[in-house]
């Protein structure tokens, strides 16, 4: 998936274009595509930590806590959320004129954190369209998806 995501918390603004391969329950890479200036960065996440990589180098990030959400894991923990978040709200809403289900599930931290995920999904297809990230009922990620392809998981010939 490819989104334009956006940190809008007070101090931390930051916005990137990231393309994200998310592997449920394995490593999920998520790569900068813009700005320029740090294009080709990447973030690999799993469960219990993190790390960045750039061409050669590779930094451990350390562990990834629920209520410090970084940019870099927005779209995982959004997918993630639709996958194992407990599902507040659903209903239908259009998002810049294209009919959606939207979903706002909850994913409470392990500090205690309210996270609310909310996901506007296409209803032709089922793709996300827009994701919004709330940590104690501040909003501090949106990824407005500019690209999804699910992957085939049944071997077509078995």
């Amino acid at each position: 998936m490819e989104a334009a995501v956006t940190c809008g918390q007070e101090g931390l603004e930051w916005s990137a274009v990231l393309r994200c391969e998310y592997v449920p329950g394995g490593e999920s890479t998520v790569e900068v595509l813009e700005p320029a200036s740090i294009a080709g960065i990447k973030a690999v996440l799993s469960d219990s930590d993190w790390r960045i990589e750039y061409e050669d180098a590779c930094l451990n990030a350390g562990p990834l806590s629920s209520e410090e959400i970084s940019p870099a894991a927005c779209l995982p923990r959004l997918m993630s959320a639709l996958r194992d978040g407990w599902l507040l709200e659903e209903n239908q809403e259009d998002w810049n004129e294209t009919p959606c289900l939207r979903l706002t599930v909850d994913q409470s931290g392990l500090q205690d954190g309210k996270i609310v995920s909310t996901l506007w999904l296409r209803q032709e297809d089922g793709t996300p369209l827009r994701g919004e990230i709330a940590v104690d009922g501040e909003m501090i990620l949106t990824a407005d998806f500019t690209s999804f392809v699910f992957y085939d998981t049944i071997n077509p010939e078995q």
